[in-house]
């Protein structure tokens, strides 16, 4: 091999693992993000659902609410109809009277020891100055925590 062929040969190296990299970067990235997107905490679910709630999004915020699983289909579309109700005749409009919800915090959060529930502390911070610190219960529901309702 010459000293011309070295040199191609030597670039080509170089070349193939600059991409070789680039591509393991990527992978990465795609790895984190996918990561990220499917493994939400109990407190930032919590978080996002309250947030729902104050951009007027009642529909994704009953989404987030786990029903029994002795429910029938029919039974759970009647109690979300049931809920978005109530949330915009009730929830909405108190919320409107706070000046709005400016913040949502996440105080604590206790996972139990097999995982699949939660207790959320989330302080809400409203437009008028008041603010309020409740107990959410989650509970992890096909690998997304939900709003566990009282029994």
């Amino acid at each position: 091999m010459n000293f011309k062929q070295t040199l191609d040969h030597n670039h080509l190296k170089i070349t193939h693992m600059k991409n070789l990299n680039y591509l393991a970067l990527v992978l990465l990235m795609l790895g984190l993000t996918v990561s990220c997107a499917t493994k939400s905490s109990p407190g930032a679910a919590a978080k996002q659902y309250m947030e729902y709630m104050a951009d007027g999004n009642v529909d994704k915020f009953i989404d987030g609410i786990a029903f029994d699983e002795d429910v029938t289909k029919e039974e759970i579309e009647q109690g979300k109809t049931m809920m978005k109700s109530l949330i915009e005749e009730k929830a909405v409009p108190a919320l409107e009277e706070k000046g709005g919800l400016k913040s949502v915090e996440v105080i604590s959060e206790e996972i139990s020891e097999d995982g699949k529930t939660a207790t959320v502390t989330l302080k809400q911070t409203y437009g008028n100055g008041e603010f309020d610190e409740d107990e959410t219960n989650m509970v992890l529901v096909d690998g997304r925590w939900k709003i566990e309702m009282g029994k």
